[in-house]
């Protein structure tokens, strides 16, 4: 019901690679990818769309990425029955999906932090619990990745209030509507979570690497 493609980014595409891969992805999105001046985040974003239509080109659904849309609050999504998410940071890009239900995904790379400067993204009974954790990083970014996917999931995104996204336990509330989430574990340096409307009990992961071999699925995206 519920997979998870990831990829790392932490090695530059030869230029004629990143080109073939860019010039097989619909225009829109081409000019976007090329607003980015440091080239990780231009890869990133190409990253992202590649993993959306590796997903497509393997579950048969006869989707490709022409039939992406965007809501007005900058969510995108397609028509029908697959619904998706897109997070990355450092070197890792994840791609969440589900075929049921609404779904979002945040990816954090753990760094040292000063908490404090963040007090405001978090309810009163989230701070107690992480000002009192022996972890407090930990479940500082454990709160702040469920409540990004949430708001994702939601479909607000940035236009959210984290705040009001409220951890409880197993599950998250907005605007006290329920969601459910999932820890995934992929990599001890960061921090990632799946929040969707209906029980994520289980996730499949897949992990990609875009090389050359990997070129002639992509024709003709």
């Amino acid at each position: 019901m519920y997979s998870l493609l990831y990829c790392y980014n932490d090695k530059q595409l030869s230029p004629a690679l990143f080109d073939k891969y860019l010039s097989n992805i619909p225009h829109e999105m081409m000019c976007e990818i090329m607003k980015f001046r440091n080239w990780q985040d231009a890869q990133a974003s190409l990253f992202g769309k590649l993993l959306l239509s590796h997903f497509f080109i393997n579950d048969a659904s006869n989707h490709t990425l022409n039939d992406v849309r965007y809501s007005n609050n900058g969510k995108p999504y397609i028509n029908g029955s697959t619904y998706f998410n897109i997070s990355h940071s450092g070197s890792l890009v994840v791609c969440a999906f589900s075929k049921s239900c609404e779904i979002g995904v945040d990816v954090e790379l753990i760094k040292n932090i000063d908490i404090e400067s963040f007090e405001y993204l978090f309810a009163a009974d989230e701070l107690r619990q992480i000002k009192s954790s022996d972890d407090e990083l930990n479940l500082f970014y454990t709160f702040w990745t469920i409540k990004e996917a949430a708001s994702k999931a939601e479909g607000q995104g940035l236009s959210m209030q984290l705040k009001n996204v409220v951890v409880i336990d197993d599950h998250v509330l907005i605007e006290n509507k329920k969601w459910s989430y999932k820890n995934i574990d992929i990599d001890l340096r960061y921090k990632i979570h799946i929040v969707a409307k209906e029980p994520l009990d289980s996730v499949s992961l897949q992990c990609v690497v875009f090389t050359d071999t990997l070129l002639s699925k992509f024709d003709n995206l």
